[in-house]
């Protein structure tokens, strides 16, 4: 498989752009099949590139989870780098205002409440408020392949920096589909240029693939924990810990007032469970939630990731939380709304967890929107 960076670089696709003001959107994902950097490869021939714009956690990944990324001069790079998440966006407005072109170069997961969709997203927009800039999106594979598409198509109430467009929780889609499909439907009236992967099939996914992973955040340190992800990413919208603060962020998951043996022996008899293993474990975080204290919980352990269904089994593992240590669970809440309904995209998630709802039914209910969904991707897709 050869990235889209890869064809960028190989085929010349980078000569069109020499005298042109760049702005690049990346983070240490944004590398070549060599393990080299984006930026570095664009700089050492010759592009002028004026400056890095940065997601979530920075372009080193050193900024906790919704730790706001500041504006700083890199000593390493040799250029600005310009926050586009929870700073002052004017820096990064003025660097875009004076540039022709922004390329973006990044590794997403494929799942919405994932930020850099939504990073993506902004920045489609204010490419067209400033009278439609060129975008190129060098594409990567979408790591959980592009057959299985789950989970609710995001309520538009619902939207927040979890969830800023309607699609999927489990979208299928590459990056560079997901710029199309938004463009399209948004009448954004910006020219969207998408170097595509070679040798990508949507049947493949990143364990298929066997390439190195470079993690493109923290909590995300191998190709497997983009499934584990998947399942307990939901967990930020409660007080169980998903794991941060540990050596296997979302791969482990407890609190103080888990008993880990009851939990995961009825787990594990759980038909939609299917595809992995609980393992009982005890484990202290050094930070994050219950930071020093020891905490009950369960190692997810995946067995066959084709039958997986990362919706259902977190649902399922809240729901069970709720029914064994309802009185100890709590739903955090985000100003008038439920965290969790925004990462879920649909609050009939949240009656899952709470028994006012069966998951089966639930299931059923969101089909008609992954139907629609299918539709729509369908007029941009790129890969079979």
């Amino acid at each position: 498989m050869i990235p889209g960076v890869d064809v960028f670089l190989s085929e010349g696709i980078w000569r069109e752009y020499l005298g042109k003001r760049i702005a690049i959107m990346s983070n240490t994902s944004g590398a070549t099949s060599n393990l080299t950097y984006s930026v570095e490869e664009l700089l050492s021939r010759g592009l002028n590139v004026e400056g890095v714009l940065a997601p979530e956690h920075g372009f080193w990944g050193i900024y906790h989870a919704g730790e706001p990324v500041p504006h700083m001069y890199d000593q390493y790079l040799g250029l600005n780098i310009y926050s586009l998440y929870r700073s002052s966006m004017d820096l990064a407005l003025e660097l875009l205002e004076q540039c022709d072109v922004v390329i973006v170069d990044i590794q997403d997961l494929g799942l919405r409440f994932y930020t850099y969709i939504s990073t993506l997203i902004d920045l489609l927009d204010i490419a067209s408020k400033m009278g439609g800039k060129e975008v190129v999106i060098l594409d990567r594979p979408n790591p959980l392949g592009g057959d299985i598409i789950e989970g609710p198509v995001a309520r538009p109430e619902l939207y927040s920096y979890v969830a800023r467009y309607s699609i999927p929780l489990r979208h299928g889609a590459t990056i560079g589909e997901i710029a199309l499909l938004y463009n399209y439907e948004k009448n954004l009236g910006i020219y969207v240029r998408v170097i595509k992967n070679r040798g990508w099939r949507r049947n493949l996914d990143i364990i298929d693939l066997n390439i190195p992973w470079i993690p493109p955040s923290p909590a995300i340190p191998s190709p497997w924990s983009v499934y584990t992800y998947g399942v307990t990413a939901y967990l930020e919208g409660t007080n169980i810990s998903e794991g941060r603060g540990t050596y296997n962020p979302f791969t482990l998951f407890g609190a103080p007032f888990i008993e880990p043996r009851r939990l995961c022996e009825r787990l594990n008899r759980e038909k939609s469970l299917e595809g992995l293993f609980l393992r009982p474990v005890y484990f202290k975080p050094m930070f994050s939630k219950y930071q020093g204290q020891v905490c009950g919980g369960a190692y997810i352990h995946i067995i066959d990731r084709r039958r997986v269904r990362i919706l259902n089994v977190g649902l399922k593992i809240l729901s069970t939380i709720h029914e064994l240590y309802g009185e100890s669970l709590e739903l955090m809440r985000v100003g008038e709304r439920y965290y969790i309904d925004q990462l879920i995209g649909d609050p009939r998630g949240r009656m899952v967890i709470t028994g006012d709802l069966d998951l089966d039914d639930f299931s059923q209910a969101i089909e008609d929107g992954i139907r629609d969904y299918r539709e729509r991707i369908s007029h941009v897709m790129l890969y079979r």
